[in-house]
C-alpha cells in the first residue's frame, strides 16, 4: 500500500550557519548546491537527506553522518526502520521541482514535501534496493572520474604534440635535451621542420548561409546543419540537401560561442554564423582545426556582440609541420587516445541507462531484489 513521505521521515527546517561555521570544524555544512564548509557543532544527526527549500529544488543530497543544514534547506530524517539511502533514492526520483509554487525564487512548502508518495517496502527490501542502486552509482562515479582524468591527460598530450611535434620515429621532440631541433618563430619556439603562416594563405575562407526551421521542415533529410549552439557539437537540425562535402574546418563567427572551432567531414550544411576553411594543400583540415582552435579565442572581439569574422581569421598565424605525414601522425596519436575515452564514455552511458531502467522498477516495488543479495546489502 502506498505511503507518503510523512509516514517514513521527519522534515526539519535548516538554520543559518552564521556563528557555527569553522574551517576546522568536524561537521559538514550542507546547502542546496552541495557542501559549503564545516561547522563546530551539528544541527542534525545522520544519516539523512538534505532537500532544497529555496533555490535549487531537484538536487537531494545524502549525508552519512552528523551535519548542519543551512536555512534554505530541509533536513529529511528517516524514521525507525527506514533506510536513509533508500529514502535518498526515493527523493532523487520524485521530481521535487514540480512542487514549486512560488512565482519568484523556486521554493517548496513543507506540507507539500510531506505528501510526496512513497512505496511501502519493508526495511530488508529497502536495504537491498539501496545496495543495488548504490553499487551502480559507485560504478558511474568511478567511470566519470576516469573520463575526467583521461581528458586532462589528453589536454596535456595535445599541448605537447602541438608544441614539440613528432620526429620521423614517431617520438615527441624534446626541447630540453635537443634544443637544436627547435627554432624561433612569430609564435615562439617551434620545431625546425615546422613553419608558420597566415590562415588566409593556407585555406580558402567561406561562410554558411541563412537556414531556419522552416527550411528544414520543407526539406527534411539526413544531412546535418551546424550552427552556433555548443550542444550536440553545434547540430541545429537536418536537411535533405548539403552545401559542403569532404573535410572542412568550421568556427562560430559571432555570439557567445564565437571562436569555437570544429573539424567537419562528410556532407553537411552550415548556418550563417559559421565560417568555413578548406585547405589549399599544405595543411590538412584535421590538423588545422587543432592549431586554429589553439589561437582562435585570442582573436575574438568583445566589443558588443563577441565576433570572430573572416577578415580577422585570415590574418591569424598558425604553426604546422611541413611534412603532411607528421600532421597525420599527430592526428592518429590523438585519435587512438580518443578511442580510449570513447570506450569509457560508452560504459558511462551504459551505466546511466541501466540505472534509469532499474531504479523506477525497484523504487515502485514492481521488481523485487532477490534475498540472495543480502550479504552485499549488509554493508550498504
Amino acid at each position: 500500500m502506498p505511503k507518503i513521505l510523512q509516514d517514513v521521515a521527519d522534515v526539519y527546517y535548516g538554520k543559518s550557519q552564521n556563528g557555527v561555521s569553522d574551517q576546522y570544524g568536524h561537521f559538514p555544512i550542507v546547502g542546496t548546491g552541495g557542501f559549503l564548509g564545516n561547522a563546530r557543532i551539528p544541527l542534525f544527526s545522520g544519516p539523512a537527506v538534505v532537500v532544497g527549500r529555496k533555490g535549487t529544488l531537484n538536487n537531494p543530497l545524502f549525508v552519512p553522518g552528523d551535519f548542519w543544514a543551512v536555512d534554505t534547506t530541509y533536513a529529511v530524517i528517516p524514521k525507525e526502520n527506514i533506510h536513509a539511502k533508500w529514502l535518498y533514492f526515493i527523493l532523487c526520483t520524485s521530481r521535487l521541482e514540480l512542487l514549486n509554487e512560488a512565482t519568484g525564487v523556486p521554493s517548496i512548502n513543507r506540507d507539500r514535501l510531506y505528501r510526496v508518495p512513497v512505496q511501502d517496502i519493508e526495511y530488508p527490501g529497502q536495504t537491498r534496493i539501496a545496495y543495488v542502486l548504490d553499487t551502480i552509482d559507485e560504478a558511474i562515479a568511478k567511470t566519470k572520474s576516469v573520463i575526467a582524468k583521461l581528458k586532462q591527460v589528453r589536454a596535456g598530450m595535445l599541448h605537447d604534440l602541438l608544441s614539440y611535434g613528432l620526429d620521423e620515429h614517431g617520438r615527441l621532440r624534446d626541447p630540453i635535451t635537443h634544443p637544436g631541433q627547435f627554432k624561433d618563430s612569430p609564435l615562439g619556439r617551434i620545431p625546425k621542420e615546422w613553419e608558420t603562416e597566415q590562415i588566409g594563405l593556407l585555406f580558402d575562407l567561406g561562410r554558411g548561409r541563412v537556414i531556419n526551421q522552416q527550411d528544414m521542415a520543407r526539406c527534411p533529410g539526413l544531412y546535418p546543419v551546424y550552427s552556433s549552439q555548443s550542444a550536440n557539437e553545434g547540430v541545429f537540425g537536418y536537411l535533405g540537401t548539403y552545401d559542403f562535402e569532404g573535410d572542412y574546418i568550421t568556427w562560430t563567427t559571432d555570439g557567445a560561442n564565437a571562436g569555437t572551432v570544429f573539424f567537419r567531414t562528410g556532407r553537411f550544411n552550415c548556418t550563417n554564423v559559421c565560417g568555413t576553411l578548406k585547405s589549399r594543400g599544405r595543411v590538412r583540415e584535421s590538423f588545422g582545426a587543432l592549431t586554429f582552435a589553439r589561437e582562435s579565442k585570442k582573436h575574438v572581439s568583445y566589443v558588443g556582440n563577441p565576433k570572430l569574422m573572416n577578415n580577422t581569421v585570415s590574418r591569424i598565424r598558425i604553426a604546422f609541420p611541413e611534412r603532411v605525414d607528421e600532421q597525420h601522425a599527430i592526428i592518429d596519436a590523438l585519435n587512438d587516445f580518443d578511442a580510449g575515452i570513447e570506450k569509457e564514455l560508452a560504459e558511462y552511458r551504459k551505466l546511466l541507462s541501466i540505472k534509469s531502467g532499474v531504479q523506477d522498477d525497484l523504487l515502485t516495488g514492481r521488481v523485487r531484489v532477490p534475498k540472495t543479495i543480502v550479504e552485499g546489502a549488509a554493508v550498504a
